[in-house]
């Protein structure tokens, strides 16, 4: 998968959070920081912190964190 499809799942991922894309921008950007420190090798930096993030979102601990899609709509 490459970078532009793993994003696109990400961005997907926060619009069914309602996830402003601010936010994502922001959240993506720590998270490429936080594996920067770190790093001996960044080529593949942007690759892990959309999976990390992606994972993080999905998490039940991030259940209450994000507000959900509206219900009944």
């Amino acid at each position: 998968m490459n970078q532009d499809r793993l994003f696109a799942s990400l961005a997907a991922l926060a619009r069914d959070l309602s996830i402003s894309d601010d936010a994502l921008r922001r959240m993506l950007d720590d998270e490429i920081a936080t594996l920067t420190k770190d790093a001996r090798v960044h080529d593949y930096l942007r690759i892990f912190a959309i999976r990390r993030l992606s994972l993080r979102m999905r998490s039940p601990d991030a259940a209450g964190r994000y507000p959900g899609p509206k219900q009944g709509g």
